[in-house]
This record gives structure tokens, C-alpha cells and sequence, in this order.
């Protein structure tokens, strides 16, 4: 039997590889989290199974390669969690590989496997591989095309596969589209025909998922949507609210981008920055800025970083570091090769051995972040999950109205059977039927009944920083008439055995009776900061108050029809910010006016 030593070495070559990924899928696979931790994760579980961009499932812009792989993968395990996080697990480990791979072309074995190594126990690395999002996804498709890229800037084939490969990149995220600098990069030089033939390929990899998604949803209906989406994303981001660009808006985001990277990449993040730019120097100092800048490898890294930092910069808000992933590899292979450079040029063993070590303690610090992190959320469900969990424990789906906002999908996802509605489309008529038959209705906002029972839900934001806390507020009448409140309102606070709720300005209380009857307003109402007037309004008939910093007891008659009755409540002076005022040393941004204690409405005899 002839055996190929030469295919026997070659593979052996990649046993390194091979050991890390294989160590990442098992580590990643043991620590996937079993609840849906996002909004946007429980919109693609459901795009599973009813694909619809008008009814957000999923949101814009539609992620339709992202579904299409889903429901792939959904036909072996009929479990839309599972199959989601086991696609970002597995993704995230094969991610390594492209990322290898460009190190080893670029700068060789030594910085390929640690590299590799760097990125597979970033923290944010593991934590969204463990996650039902696109972000793992995107970033294994997003190495691959930029492999392809760097072979195809000494092969036309590879850059005939590389602007294809691009084109299904940009149906997990559009984003992606930020590759195109290194595509002109890998085109410069090259003939018009190998221009227009990229272009072509490239366009024919976006139509076959950009085409079909558009036949389903719809012409019209989908520039809408997509036009929809691009108004409430742009204008959000953390540089806009710091001040735009200018020099204290740029530093604001600046400093909230480090912020994201210290999470992203643990304390190590230092001392990788600082060992990079170290190499920098001694790499300016060897070979000059002109022939740093001619590097093909310097350009590719350069711009596969610039152009999503960025991005990130002008339409992100920094909240969370899944937005910087895209930056994590090629970060990775310039912290590698900076450490190699630094290695080997120390002064001396015991030098060598110092940087040994603290690669070692960068490498211990960040397995004890990024394994913590994963284990966490593989134990503990964010609080919606919380809330519908107690739902279905304490109240019976038949008698239950279920009124959510940003924990809707959650709610919609988990609480198969109840009647789950969205709080900003219920009227006061719609909660007004349910009244009449007996329902207990549990609503997010806490703007249902004055006294409405609160339960609490929380897991600490360091594990996972959306849905961290929530609270559900259980309203069932007790008495007629029934009084509900509209969204000017706060949800309720207790002390002292008094329920309290403050308004924002303008407000409105519906009053629920069987019968027309004449009742008494009842509460007891204080000012924010200074004095206010209030003014009651019901049927046509209207009072002023002078409410003041003390609390004035208050009790009007009023006239009750049989069905619905709107008394709305409106302050002439609007409300103020405590966060606007330095002597009170809060940070509350609510717009608060007046405050009413124990608000009730009670039927005369």
C-alpha cells in the first residue's frame, strides 16, 4: 500500500488547528444557553416557523440566510432553541479556522494557533456563541469571504469565489457590505473584466436570497419595512447622542468603545493593545512607515478593522459588544503577532520567560471571564423568561390577559396559549371586554390598575446586558366601578402600605361601571419641586387645583355611564426632570408633575 507522507504531513501541519477547534465545539456545546436571552433571538425562533417580515418575525431587514439555515438544521432537532444556539456554537468554533488560516498566510504557524487560540477565549466570543443570534453565523461566513479575499489578491478564482461567498455573507447581516474596501483592495491591479466579473458574482450571490425574500414579502411592503428600519436605526447611535463629531462626542464614544472592548476581551485587553503597539515601533523602527503602509497584509487587516469601527462609530449605540465581533479576528492575529514580535526580540531568557508567563496569566484571565460568562447563562434565564415562567405557575391560560412591550415576544413565545396582546395596541375598550368576563390581566408596563400587584424579575447585567430586569403587574377588579390608567402614567410605587403613582404631564384614568351612577374621586396629590396646577376634566365639566411639595386631599363628584368614562388629568405646567436639578444629586430622568396617593374612584350610595 502506497501511503503519501506528503498529504500524512501536511495534515499533520493542521493538527494544532484541528485540536483547538475541536476543544472550542466541545466547551461551546456543553455551556449553550437553554432560554432565548434577546428579543431578536425569539424572532428568529418564530421566523422558524412563520416566516414575516410585516410581523417582525424576524425583524428588518430579514436575515433570510440566517432562517433558511435555521429551518435546515431544525429538521434534525424540532426544537427552535436548540437549533438556534447549536448553529451559533458550532459556528463560532469553525470561525477559528478561516482565522487560522489568514494568520498562517499572513505571518505564519507560531501566530496562527495563537490567534486562534486569543479568539476562541474572548469573552464576547464565547458568550455569543452560546446565544440564539446571527452574530456567530455572520462571523464564520464574514472570515471565510475574507480568506477567500486575501487568496484571491494572487488568484482571479479566489476572487470570483470571494465576491460570491460576500453576496450570502450579506443575507445573515447586511453589514457586511463594509467588506467591499477589501475587495477594491483585492481588485486593484487587476484587468476591467475581473472588475465587472466580481461585480456580477457578487450581485447573483445577493439575488438568491434577496429575490425570494422580496417576492414573499412584497414589493412595496418590503422598501417600506426596509425604509421602516433604516429611519428608527440611523440617528441612534452613541456618537449622535454624545454630541456628533465633535471633539467631546468623539471622545465620549471613544471611551465607550474601549469600554465595550474591556468587556469583549477582559483586562487583557491592555496589555494586548500595549504589547501591540510596542511591536509597532520596533516594526517602524526596522522597516519605515512607507514600506508598513506598502504591506498588502497591513492594508487588509487595516481596512477589515477601519471600516467596521467605523461603522460601529456613526450607527451603533455602545451598549453591548456583539456590535465589535466583526473586528475580533483580525484583532486577534495583530495581538498574536505583536506577542511573537515582542518574544522574539526580548533581551535574554529570563525576558523571554516574563512574556511567556504573562501570556500565560492573559490566557488563564481570559478562560475564567469567558467560561464564568458562558456558565451563567447557561444557568440562569433572563427575567422575561422569569415572568412567563411565573405566569404559567399562577394563572390559569383561559382567565389570563397577558399585556406586554418589550418583553412581548418573550411573552408570545413561551406562553403558548394564553392571549398575549401588545400594550401599545390595547385599547381601553379591548381591556374593558375582558373585565366584564372575569379576566386577570398581567401587564409589563404597570399602567393597567392603580392597585396593581407587582412581581419583580432580575439576573445581574454582567451576565447579559438586555432583559436583565423586568417587573409583571397583576390587576383583577375586586369592586365596581373598575378604574384603569392610560400611559401617562408611571407604574405604581408602594410605602407606607400607599400606592403611589406619579404622572408624566397629561394623563387619563378610564373608569369602568355597570350602570350610570354618580362617584367620588378620591386621592391624595403632591407636586414635584414646586407648586402645579392640576385640572380635572369629566364630562364636560372641569376643576383647577393648586397642588403643592405637600399633600392636599382631594374628592370631586363625578357622573359614571354605564360602559367606558374618560377623566383625564392635565397639568399646566408640564413636569421637570429630577436628574435636571444638582441639588437633589438623582439620577432619575423621568418627566414627573404630580403624584396621587391611593387613587380610588368609589360608587355614591
Amino acid at each position: 500500500m502506497h501511503i503519501d507522507y506528503l498529504k500524512l504531513n501536511r495534515l499533520y501541519s493542521y493538527s494544532p488547528l484541528i485540536l483547538i477547534v475541536l476543544l472550542s465545539l466541545a466547551l461551546r456545546l456543553s455551556l449553550m444557553s437553554h432560554y432565548l436571552d434577546d428579543w431578536d433571538s425569539v424572532n428568529f425562533a418564530m421566523a422558524l416557523k412563520d416566516f414575516s417580515l410585516a410581523l417582525g418575525k424576524p425583524q428588518p431587514p430579514g436575515y433570510p440566510v440566517y432562517v433558511a439555515l435555521g429551518r435546515i438544521v431544525d429538521l434534525l432537532f424540532h426544537d427552535t432553541t436548540k437549533t438556534l444556539t447549536v448553529i451559533s456554537a458550532v459556528s463560532g468554533s469553525l470561525s477559528l479556522i478561516p482565522t487560522y488560516l489568514i494568520a498562517k498566510g499572513f505571518f505564519g504557524d507560531r501566530s496562527a494557533i495563537l490567534a486562534s487560540i486569543l479568539l476562541s477565549l474572548a469573552p464576547a466570543h464565547l458568550l455569543f456563541s452560546e446565544v440564539a443570534m446571527t452574530d456567530m453565523v455572520s462571523l464564520l461566513f464574514l472570515t471565510t469571504t475574507v480568506y477567500l479575499v486575501y487568496r484571491g489578491l494572487d488568484s482571479a478564482r479566489y476572487t470570483y469565489i470571494s465576491s460570491f461567498a460576500m453576496g450570502i455573507t450579506m443575507g445573515i447581516r447586511w453589514t457586511d457590505v463594509l467588506l467591499a474596501p477589501l475587495f477594491l483592495e483585492a481588485l486593484r491591479g487587476k484587468k476591467l473584466r475581473s472588475f465587472a466579473i466580481s461585480i456580477s458574482l457578487a450581485a447573483i450571490g445577493i439575488s438568491l436570497w434577496l429575490v425570494p425574500m422580496v417576492m414573499y414579502t412584497g414589493p412595496d411592503e418590503f422598501i417600506y419595512i426596509q425604509a421602516w428600519q433604516w429611519s428608527s436605526a440611523s440617528g441612534g447611535s452613541t456618537l449622535s447622542m454624545a454630541g456628533g463629531l465633535s471633539f467631546t462626542g468623539l471622545i465620549s464614544t471613544a471611551k465607550s468603545l474601549f469600554d465595550l472592548f474591556i468587556m469583549g476581551w477582559s483586562w487583557a485587553f491592555l496589555v494586548l493593545i500595549m504589547t501591540a503597539l510596542l511591536a509597532l515601533g520596533l516594526v517602524l523602527n526596522n522597516d519605515g512607515i512607507v514600506n508598513l503602509i506598502r504591506d498588502r497584509r497591513v492594508r487588509v487587516l487595516g481596512l477589515w478593522i477601519s471600516a467596521y469601527l467605523i461603522f460601529s462609530m456613526l450607527f451603533y449605540m455602545l451598549y453591548i459588544p456583539r456590535y465589535l465581533l466583526p473586528m475580533f479576528p483580525p484583532m486577534a492575529i495583530i495581538f498574536a503577532k505583536s506577542w511573537l514580535t515582542i518574544l522574539d526580540n526580548a533581551p535574554g531568557r529570563r525576558a523571554k520567560r516574563s512574556m511567556y508567563l504573562i501570556l500565560a496569566l492573559i490566557i488563564i484571565a481570559m478562560s475564567a471571564q469567558s467560561i464564568g460568562g458562558a456558565y451563567a447563562i447557561h444557568t440562569t434565564a433572563p427575567a422575561p423568561v422569569e415572568a412567563a415562567q411565573f405566569i404559567k405557575e399562577n394563572y390559569p391560560p383561559k382567565s389570563t390577559l397577558v399585556l406586554g412591550m418589550d418583553s412581548l415576544r418573550h411573552f408570545q413565545f413561551y406562553l403558548d396559549g394564553y392571549y398575549v396582546m401588545d400594550r401599545r395596541c390595547t385599547s381601553p375598550e379591548d381591556i374593558y371586554r375582558y373585565l366584564l368576563v372575569n379576566k386577570t390581566i398581567i401587564d409589563e408596563q404597570g399602567t393597567v390598575g392603580f392597585d396593581a400587584q407587582v412581581h419583580q424579575f432580575s439576573r445581574s447585567r454582567d451576565i447579559y446586558p438586555k432583559h436583565e430586569a423586568m417587573g409583571i403587574y397583576e390587576f383583577k377588579p375586586r369592586a365596581w366601578p373598575v378604574m384603569l390608567m392610560d400611559e401617562g402614567w408611571y407604574a405604581p410605587e408602594t410605602s407606607m402600605g400607599s400606592t403611589m403613582r406619579w404622572m408624566k404631564g397629561d394623563a387619563s384614568i378610564f373608569v369602568y361601571s355597570k350602570k350610570n351612577c354618580t362617584a367620588t374621586l378620591n386621592m391624595s396629590a403632591f407636586s414635584f419641586q414646586r407648586p402645579r396646577t392640576l385640572q380635572i376634566l369629566s364630562k364636560g365639566r372641569k376643576w383647577d387645583l393648586q397642588i403643592s411639595n405637600e399633600p392636599k386631599d382631594i374628592d370631586h363628584r363625578i357622573d359614571l355611564e354605564k360602559g367606558v368614562n374618560e377623566i383625564r388629568l392635565h397639568v399646566l405646567e408640564g413636569g421637570s426632570r429630577p436628574c435636571d436639578f444638582p441639588e437633589l444629586k438623582n439620577s432619575d430622568s423621568r418627566v414627573l408633575s404630580v403624584a396621587a396617593v391611593n387613587l380610588k374612584v368609589i360608587e355614591d350610595l
